[in-house]
């Protein structure tokens, strides 16, 4: 399964909850939605950084194995986190993110910012000519001891 796959919940809940479908399957598409956070979450739950890479595949048992070795900081499963608590209420889902947020913040701070990772040592954030690039859509000034 895809990172990217895990706004999919989202999209789901909200249609369900706007009347974009029939009550019968309403309830079916928002317990598919359910299903499928829950999937999102054990991507990032099943590795030891607590980051998820950009795709798992499926083993025998539900095992979820790392197609890759990398973690872009992709924001779908955030916002199917937030969707999803905000229509259910269940704190799970905010609890989630937390989790997430805390991995980021170990694992990906790099002068006062956040970077990919590459699971096994290397970021995915390039220091090129001060800037550093790729985190999360901003791009800031690093250079000398600022990044101290």
């Amino acid at each position: 399964m895809d990172h990217l796959a895990c706004f999919v919940p989202g999209m789901l809940a909200l249609g369900a909850h706007v009347g974009a479908v029939d009550n019968n399957k309403a309830a079916h598409y928002m317990q598919v939605a359910i299903n499928v956070t829950y999937t999102c979450h054990m991507m990032y739950n099943s590795t030891p950084t607590g980051l998820s890479p950009e795709y798992v595949n499926f083993m025998h048992g539900n095992a979820l194995v790392p197609g890759v070795k990398t973690y872009l900081q992709r924001p779908e499963v955030l916002e199917s986190f937030f969707i999803l608590y905000r229509l259910t209420g269940d704190v799970q889902y905010k609890e989630w993110g937390w989790e997430i947020f805390q991995a980021l913040e170990k694992h990906c701070r790099v002068c006062g910012l956040l970077r990919g990772v590459f699971f096994g040592g290397c970021c995915g954030g390039l220091l090129r000519g001060g800037v550093v690039e790729g985190v999360a859509g901003v791009s800031r000034l690093c250079v000398g001891s600022a990044c101290s």
